[in-house]
């Protein structure tokens, strides 16, 4: 006659760890979901939108935008629409 294997029972103790750890899986999820959108969200907001009768100037001082494009330097970008870049070429 086979025998029936006796499950374990768990304390109140490992009971609550295995609650904690259930829970901290699912904020990991979260934070990861909501960091998606918010990264998806910044790239929308990343357009060019050409500003009229915006003045640039000749300078030469390449700027990368948040679009991954080189502009000629900071004004360039901002009649473009692009607020947020950084100073040098983009790669």
């Amino acid at each position: 006659m086979a025998q029936l294997k006796r499950s374990r029972t768990f304390t109140t103790n490992e009971l609550q760890w295995i609650a904690v750890y259930r829970v901290m899986n699912t904020i990991k999820i979260l934070a990861v979901l909501f960091l998606a959108v918010a990264l998806s969200a910044c790239n929308e907001d990343c357009k060019e939108k050409v500003k009229p009768n915006c003045i640039t100037t000749f300078e030469l001082r390449p700027v990368c935008g948040c679009n991954d494009k080189t502009y000629d330097n900071p004004s360039s970008a901002e009649c473009i629409g692009i607020e947020e870049y950084t100073f040098g070429a983009c790669n």
